[in-house]
């Protein structure tokens, strides 16, 4: 399968750092219907999304959590970042055409 860089960007944050996930979800792929893995395992993959949201990693930190911890206390970001390039150049060059 091929992804071009947009459909790469949008998946970024959906990518599974977890080699315990199907290679689906660790392409990003969350709908995808040929992914076996068993509810425990999805549950697991969506109670590590606020980690893969995380852009710094602090190295220190525990990451010992459990399936429990994941879900309870959903440790890392909320949202994952915007990394839309095209927009942000968009922007930049609408501003620097308003600039006198």
């Amino acid at each position: 399968m091929t992804l071009s860089y947009e459909d790469a960007r949008k998946r970024l944050f959906a990518m599974s750092f977890d080699p315990y996930q199907c290679i689906e979800h660790r392409w990003g792929d969350t709908q995808a219907a040929t992914c076996t893995d068993g509810a425990l395992k999805r549950a697991w993959y969506d109670a590590e999304q606020t980690l893969r949201n995380q852009i710094e990693r602090t190295y220190d930190a525990r990451m010992d959590f459990s399936l429990d911890d994941l879900q309870a206390r959903h440790p890392g970001v909320a949202a994952a970042p915007d990394t839309d390039v095209r927009a942000y150049l968009m922007r930049v060059g609408a501003q620097a055409e308003r600039a006198p």
